[in-house]
């Protein structure tokens, strides 16, 4: 019958300070990990903010020549700009 020997007071020592060691770095894992996320999310934000605002200057600045030429007609000048067809939508 083989026994193992018990611990010695520094091998435990040791064991314990390395299992120590190997949690901080799966905290700190985590912890960088949770923050690539953030900024992630952070950074999608930020640019469907902007793709958003984006689209609806779009629309606005498509609209614009339909609107100008209606002004200009209800004040009795004829169409200041030529109609295209993205002023017609």
């Amino acid at each position: 019958m083989s026994s193992t020997p018990p611990e010695s007071g520094l091998t435990g020592t040791i064991n314990t300070i390395q299992r120590a060691l190997f949690a901080a770095v799966l905290a700190l894992t985590g912890l960088g990990a949770a923050c690539a996320i953030y900024d992630q999310l952070l950074i999608t934000g930020s640019l469907l903010a902007i793709v958003g605002g984006l689209l609806w200057l779009q629309t606005v600045t498509l609209r614009l020549p339909k609107l100008i030429n209606a002004a200009a007609e209800a004040h009795g000048i004829p169409p200041i700009l030529p109609s295209t067809p993205a002023a017609r939508r």
